[in-house]
C-alpha cells in the first residue's frame, strides 16, 4: 500500500500516475484552507514563468510542458472529464516602447535554447487580437506557451484515480508520521494508516509535518497568490491567445471567461483577499483590456504557493527520516506546470529508480 498525503493537483498527478502503474494507492486528503491549486491561472509557460535564477529547472518545465497533451489525454479517457487543456500560444503585450524592450531583454535570456519568438507590430498584434486595448503598441508572440483549467483539473484527476479503483480519505488531520522498522505509521485525528511507502504532497503544511515528526526543518514557506475570474456576457470568446502584459497574466478559458493573476505576497498562511489584492488586479486588467460591459465579475480566489528559499522543489526520498518517506511539494508558481513530470519523477522513486533531477533532492537542506 503506498498512501499520498495531499490532494491538490501533485498529490492527485502522482496518485493517479500510481495507481495506474498498478501500484495500489489511496489518498489522504488534509483539508486546509488556502490550497493553492484552485487559485492558480493554470498557464503552461515554460519560457515565461521561469526566472534567471531557475535555470537548472527549466529543463524539467519544458519536459514536463511536453508531457502535458497525453496526460491531460489518459485522465480524460479514465474521468470523462475534460480539463480543458489548450494547445495555444502566448502573446507578451507592450503598451509602449519600453515595455517591448523589457520584454525583449528578457527574450534574449533564452537565446541559449533556441527559442523561436516573433515581434509584430502593433497592426500583426490586434490582427491576431482585436479586441485587445487601442494603447497596444505591438508584441511578442512565443508558441506552445499553452494553459489549463485547474479546477476542471482536480476534478478530471480525482475521478480517473477512482475510476481505477483509488480510494480518497476525506477530511484527515495529520498529527505525526512514525517509522517502525520498514512500516511507516500516519497518526490522524481519526485512525492510525500504515503502508510501505508514503508520499507527501501537501504543499505549504509539509513543513509542520516533518518538523513535530521528525524534527527536520525543511524551509518551506506559503507565499499568497490571488486570481480574478470574469464571465463574458455573450460567450463570444473575444480572446484566443494566454495574454502577458507588464503586470498580469490574463487565461482566456473555453467558456469565454477570463482569468487574471500575478500577486505574491509573503503573510504567512494568511488567505484572505484584501482590498489590495482587489484592487491591484481590477486596476490592471482595465487598463490592458477594454472590458467595458462585456463581462461580469465572477470572484476571487487565494492560494498558499509552496516556496523553498532556493526556488527549487523538494522531490526525492527523505534519507534523514525512511528511504519510504518520498517528498512532492515546494513547487511554488509550477504546481501546474510540474505535475505531469512529477508524477513521473515519483513513480521512479517507487520503483527503485535514479531520477536525473539531483538538484531536487529534499536532502539538500
Amino acid at each position: 500500500m503506498i498512501y499520498v498525503v495531499g490532494s491538490g493537483v501533485i498529490g492527485l498527478s502522482i496518485a493517479y500516475e500510481l495507481i495506474a502503474n498498478g501500484y495500489q494507492t489511496e489518498i489522504l486528503r488534509v483539508n486546509k484552507s488556502g490550497e493553492s491549486t484552485p487559485a492558480a491561472a493554470g498557464m503552461l509557460a515554460p519560457l515565461l514563468e521561469f526566472k534567471p535564477y531557475e535555470k537548472k529547472l527549466l529543463e524539467m518545465m519544458i519536459e514536463s510542458n511536453q508531457k502535458w497533451k497525453n496526460f491531460s489525454e489518459k485522465i480524460y479517457k479514465d474521468s470523462k472529464i475534460k480539463s480543458e487543456y489548450q494547445r495555444n500560444s502566448s502573446l507578451l503585450l507592450g503598451n509602449n516602447e519600453d515595455d517591448l524592450k523589457q520584454m525583449e531583454f528578457k527574450l534574449k535570456k533564452l537565446k541559449f535554447l533556441n527559442i523561436e519568438f516573433d515581434q509584430l507590430s502593433r497592426k500583426e498584434t490586434l490582427n491576431l487580437e482585436p479586441n485587445l486595448s487601442r494603447y497596444v503598441h505591438g508584441s511578442y508572440l512565443i508558441k506552445n506557451q499553452d494553459q489549463i483549467n485547474p479546477i476542471r483539473l482536480l476534478s478530471s484527476l480525482e475521478k480517473a484515480f477512482q475510476s481505477r479503483g483509488g480510494k480518497i480519505h476525506n477530511d484527515v488531520f495529520v498529527k505525526k508520521i512514525e517509522i517502525d522498522n520498514q512500516t511507516v505509521n500516519v497518526l490522524t485525528d481519526k485512525k492510525k494508516f500504515t503502508c510501505k511507502k508514503l508520499i507527501l504532497a501537501t504543499g505549504s503544511w509539509s513543513r509542520s509535518i516533518l518538523k513535530d515528526s521528525f524534527n527536520i526543518n525543511i524551509p518551506v514557506r506559503p507565499v499568497k497568490g490571488v486570481t480574478l475570474e470574469l464571465s463574458e456576457k455573450e460567450k463570444k470568446n473575444n480572446y484566443k491567445y494566454n495574454l502577458w502584459f507588464k503586470k498580469i497574466y490574463v487565461a482566456p478559458r473555453i467558456n469565454g471567461n477570463l482569468i487574471a493573476g500575478a500577486t505574491e505576497d509573503d503573510v504567512g498562511f494568511e488567505t484572505e483577499v484584501t482590498l489590495n489584492d482587489m484592487f491591484f488586479l481590477i486596476k490592471n486588467i482595465w487598463e490592458a483590456i477594454p472590458l467595458g460591459e462585456n463581462y461580469n465579475f465572477l470572484n476571487f480566489r487565494s492560494g498558499l504557493r509552496p516556496t523553498t528559499f532556493d526556488g527549487y522543489p523538494l522531490i526525492g526520498i527523505l534519507n534523514k527520516a525512511s528511504k519510504n518517506i518520498i517528498c512532492a511539494f515546494g513547487h511554488y508558481r509550477h504546481g501546474i506546470l510540474l505535475a505531469p513530470e512529477t508524477a513521473n519523477l515519483v513513480l521512479n522513486l517507487v520503483k527503485n529508480k535514479k531520477i536525473h533531477f539531483d538538484f531536487l533532492s529534499p536532502n539538500r537542506f
